[in-house]
């Protein structure tokens, strides 16, 4: 296009001289001299003009393909170094004059400016320099090139490490998306050698290079966090496998191919199939279970295999959203085969202890019951004492039993055994064996129920024990002259039973973490139950186990509650508690 540009401007031009030369030479034959220079002056003015346009529209043409060449270059270049090599080279072949150019970016703060590509490289600046002084900093303040003819006469130029032969300098702002990236300087040992073709080019040249540094940024950015999520999934000690809509491996790493035994470029691509050909796929079906007919559905599942390896293995599958809007999944399995080894050593070795602390214990109370059948022969305060020893070992022996059930618990094999359950006798057959403690300690204990209590399926035995569990827990708290309260309340569905004291509260850090095992609350007595967690938390597991929940429920009042609900089948019968009057096994209460 520009070839054939040039021809016709030739032409056109040419044809022009022609008429006005053969003008000239007519005029010239009739005898007319002075009038013949009107038309001559006129075609070397038309001449020399067409020549200046000539030129103008070449170095347009020039700039253009320029910044077409640019354009292309920068269009393949992804990598930042490679990217400023290039706008460099190219800055230089375009501005004859400049004999240095220089790439400063801005920090991550945005307060200096590094050198991070120089034609001529000059380690004595990889300090920087401050983004809001000198000419850089009046380009990037003022968004504009900027064009220095003489540095030596400006006040603004910062000298720093620069060569004492500079003269000129030009520096031109890099800005995308409205954020300023940094400068592009251009030196030269001659005042005044950057024209105004120069500026216009540059400018140019540094909008283009601003918005292919800012994607090159973007991309290193982008590359950087997937090698660093790479990273952890390759080092992640638990497998991990991504699947598709239609259930084919698109990701996995080290671990999940050590648990499966297989080599990972067999199982790529590939769909995970029961009846697949290829084991690895077979045992990863297996593993993971029959998918969901919703793949947004997040499921979990404990499954322990012998081959390859033998593990216990805790398989967590979770929904994930591809590019296209597609539903896959993300598997991860975690080994656990360690960790349970080691809580059942500990629960082998718990209930061994337990075994053989049960014998001697029941052989004391029987003492103690022994003793106390023949009162004659006790005096007052040894009947006291046998009766405190029948007391404390009955605990000990049913704490015995507890350490058994927690060692179940830990194993998730703490079976139930469900009967219709009178709930208020219950509760008088517990305030009754926690009287004696309670007076002891000084505290009243009541109970109130409705008169009319539902029947509910539970294991009366552990529910016993849990209620047993929170009213020591509430003895152990209760100041003296407090009182201890156990509420039942019920409706068709579910059962809320209560157990409130008014002493000591527990803090709101240890609530939390009380349920979960060993630990031990800031300023605990070691008698106090609560101390360890141990009770609270095999209470936490019974109630769970007849698909309840237990928890401390906020309590503005002082002291501390402990509440759990059960659920009521609706085939429970009911049963009629509500005799009139007052039966009151240590202050019972019943409310109409």
């Amino acid at each position: 296009m520009a070839r054939i540009e040039r021809i016709h401007w030739y032409l056109l031009t040419g044809a022009a001289l022609c008429l006005l030369t053969a003008g000239v030479l007519v005029t010239l034959a009739r005898g007319y001299l002075l009038v013949a220079l009107a038309p001559l002056g006129a075609a070397l003015l038309i001449g020399a003009v067409s020549l200046l346009l000539y030129r103008e529209s070449q170095r347009m043409i020039e700039q253009d393909h320029i910044l077409l060449t640019i354009s292309e270059g920068l269009a393949t270049r992804l990598e930042l170094g490679d990217l400023l090599d290039h706008i460099v080279r190219t800055i230089l072949q375009s501005v004859p004059l400049a004999d240095k150019c220089v790439i400063h970016l801005l920090d991550e703060r945005g307060r200096r400016l590094f050198p991070r590509y120089s034609s001529r490289p000059d380690w004595e600046r990889t300090l920087g320099m401050p983004a809001n002084r000198g000419i850089a900093g009046q380009a990037l303040a003022e968004s504009r090139t900027v064009v220095v003819n003489d540095v030596r006469r400006e006040r603004d130029f910062l000298p720093l490490h620069s060569s004492p032969d500079l003269r000129a300098l030009m520096v031109a702002p890099l800005h995308a998306h409205g954020k300023a990236l940094g400068t592009i300087s251009l030196n030269s040992k001659r005042p005044s050698a950057f024209s105004r073709r120069d500026e216009m080019l540059v400018t140019a040249l540094a909008a283009q290079a601003s918005a292919a540094i800012y994607q090159s940024q973007l991309y290193a950015a982008s590359q950087r966090e997937t090698h660093h999520v790479e990273a952890i999934i390759d080092n992640l000690a638990d497998g991990l496998v991504v699947l598709d809509a239609e259930g084919r491996v698109l990701r996995y790493n080290p671990s999940l191919a050590h648990i499966l035994g297989v080599d990972p470029a067999r199982i790529i691509g590939r769909k995970v199939d029961a009846r697949s050909a290829v084991e690895g796929l077979r045992l990863l079906a297996r593993l993971l279970g029959e998918r969901p007919g919703d793949l947004r559905q997040s499921y979990e599942r404990e499954v322990e295999i012998d081959e390859p390896i033998h593990a216990i293995l805790r398989v967590q599958v979770s929904p994930v959203l591809d590019q296209e809007g597609n539903w896959g999944q993300i598997a991860v399995l975690h080994d656990e085969t360690e960790e349970s080894d080691l809580v059942r050593a500990r629960t082998s070795f718990i209930s061994a202890a337990s075994h053989e602390l049960r014998p001697p214990l029941e052989s004391i109370r029987g003492y103690a019951t022994l003793l106390m059948s023949r009162p004659e022969l006790l005096t007052p305060p040894v009947g006291d004492w046998v009766s405190h020893i029948h007391e404390q070992s009955a605990r000990l022996l049913r704490l015995v039993a507890d350490l058994a059930d927690i060692c179940t618990a830990d194993l998730n094999t703490l079976d139930t055994s469900t009967e219709a359950v009178d709930v208020g006798a219950l509760l008088d057959e517990v305030a009754a064996e926690l009287a004696p403690a309670a007076a002891r300690k000084g505290a009243a204990m009541s109970i109130r129920v409705p008169v009319r209590l539902p029947g509910a399926p539970l294991d009366r035995e552990r529910v016993r024990h849990v209620l047993l569990n929170l009213g020591e827990n509430a003895i152990h708290r209760a100041l003296p002259g407090g009182s201890i309260t156990i509420t039942g309340e019920a409706d068709a569905q579910e059962l809320t039973l209560t157990v409130a004291d008014d002493g000591t509260p527990i803090p709101m850090e240890a609530r939390a973490r009380i349920f979960q095992g060993a630990y031990r609350a800031n300023g605990a007595s070691p008698d106090d139950p609560v101390g360890t967690g141990l009770w609270l938390y095999l209470c936490r597991k019974i109630v769970e186990a007849h698909g309840g929940h237990l928890w401390m429920p906020e309590n503005d009042a002082q002291g501390t509650r402990f509440r759990f609900i059960l659920p009521i089948s609706p085939a429970a019968p009911g049963f009629d508690v509500g005799r009139r009057g007052s039966r009151r096994p240590g202050g019972r209460r019943r409310l109409p």
